[in-house]
């Protein structure tokens, strides 16, 4: 992986990051004031929550596919070193 690719994806990864803790405070401060006008929980905020949720969902796999193909290459690496 050259550097400029690496910089792309640690870029890209903290904007996913950034957009995802927006949407998690727009949907708290949604329920916060439906709390305080009294409205109970609705469904479509469940709805948003389960949406952010996934997002955070993806970033995990993608971070854990970034380290899995790196840890492959390293390996492929060794093991052609050693031979």
């Amino acid at each position: 992986m050259t550097e400029n690719t690496g910089a792309a994806i640690n870029e890209t990864l903290k904007s996913m990051i950034a957009e995802g803790e927006k949407q998690v405070q727009s949907e708290l401060a949604k329920i916060e004031q439906d709390q305080k006008d009294g409205k109970s929980l609705e469904v479509s905020t469940m709805f948003g929550m389960q949406l952010t949720m996934n997002l955070f969902t993806q970033i995990s796999e993608t971070c854990t596919n970034i380290a899995s193909g790196e840890n492959s290459a390293i390996m492929s690496d060794i093991r052609n070193f050693k031979q």
